[in-house]
């Protein structure tokens, strides 16, 4: 039993750090896609709590959920095989459906 508490104190504290730095990265985007969002106070509190928010709701409904998102993700994936960006196209081209 202590051993499984221990496990899952580690557990919790392995998420939180992994949500902290995720929740920084959408920080970071947010900073990039508007500049506004660098100077606003609470805007890594905020990008926290979304990215925890996501983590919770694909814990919860299972990751078959994400399949949603890969749909709705795929076709902008896949617009990036033609981008213009060689360094995109890198990416892209092994996305390609032959």
């Amino acid at each position: 039993m202590f051993a499984t508490l221990i496990r899952a104190f580690v557990a919790c504290g392995w998420f939180g750090i992994q949500t902290w730095i995720g929740g920084h990265a959408v920080h970071v985007f947010m900073s990039v896609i508007a500049p506004g969002w660098a100077s606003f106070e609470y805007g890594e509190w905020i990008a926290f709590m979304a990215f925890w928010t996501l983590n919770v709701l694909v814990a919860v409904r299972g990751l078959s959920w994400l399949r949603h998102v890969e749909n709705f993700a795929a076709p902008f994936v896949l617009d990036q095989i033609d981008a213009p960006d060689p360094v995109l196209r890198t990416y892209a081209e092994p996305l390609r459906i032959a």
